[in-house]
């Protein structure tokens, strides 16, 4: 079994958390510009119960997702496979979870009362978000590589 450090757990979180600013919200805007979905982007209204801002929220549970992602993340190398199978990730599982698990205990109707566009718009939101965790978690490993090699250098 392959160990996976706190370290890298942190990158998942962190990667997660910044894909929902770089990479969700962009993608909400761009299919909002074409009337795809109304959307309130990098909103600060708050969510129930407790009042956090959504875009926080978000961040939050994207970080959770990316560390989620690490520990499944397969050792492969990233060749069109690998992103294939990242935007999969992406599309299908935090999507429903979301309308499986999170809209009954908000009490919202899952999949947007399964309306073809919402449908799409998830898939697409959630594989981009993936893509990008993916992408940054490779620029933040290499990165924390070259930063280590300096420091082990000096010392």
């Amino acid at each position: 079994m392959n160990r996976i450090s706190f370290a890298r757990l942190a990158l998942g979180y962190i990667a997660g958390a910044l894909a929902v600013l770089v990479c969700s919200q962009p993608t909400l805007a761009f299919l909002s510009s074409f009337g795809a979905t109304p959307v309130e982007l990098y909103s600060w209204r708050p969510t129930e119960p407790w009042g956090v801002p959504r875009i926080a929220s978000l961040c939050f549970w994207g970080g959770l997702w990316g560390c989620l992602f690490v520990l499944i993340e397969p050792p492969t190398p990233r060749r069109l496979g690998y992103w294939c199978a990242t935007f999969a990730f992406g599309a299908v599982i935090p999507t429903l979870v979301g309308w499986f698990v999170v809209a009954p205990i908000r009490g919202v109707v899952p999949a947007g009362d399964w309306n073809g566009r919402r449908v799409l718009n998830a898939f697409v939101v959630n594989g981009v978000w993936a893509l990008g965790t993916s992408l940054l978690l490779v620029l933040m490993t290499a990165a924390q590589r070259r930063i280590s090699t300096r420091v082990a250098g000096v010392a």
